[in-house]
This record gives C-alpha cells, structure tokens and sequence, in this order.
C-alpha cells in the first residue's frame, strides 16, 4: 500500500517494482477497499490512510 502512494498511484509502476502482474495491484486495492469499507478514488479517503500508514510507520 505504501508503494501506491509512494508512485502516485500509478498501478504500472506499483507492478513493476513489486515485480507482479499490474491485475494482481488491482486485486489487493479492491480487496484493500472492501476491508477498510473505503473508496480509494475519495480523495479524503486516501488522505486518511496515507495519514494511518505514516502514523504506523513512526510508531
């Protein structure tokens, strides 16, 4: 999730350096969304979780 943010959300490049097929980035961002009962395209949405992982990040 880290890497998403970190590359601008662009799922080709999430892929080629996670060396995974650019479905298998969608999947989990699909999967990822329906856990967190979130929608990712929200852009206060993704503030929020950008927020949560620098929080768990720095613990």
């Amino acid at each position: 999730m880290q890497n998403y943010f970190y590359y601008h959300q662009q799922i080709a490049q999430v892929a080629r350096i996670m060396y995974v097929h650019r479905n298998t980035i969608i999947y989990r961002l699909k999967k990822i969304e329906t856990l967190l009962q979130i929608d990712l395209n929200d852009p206060q949405a993704t503030q929020n979780v950008q927020f949560a992982l620098l929080l768990l990040a720095n613990q």
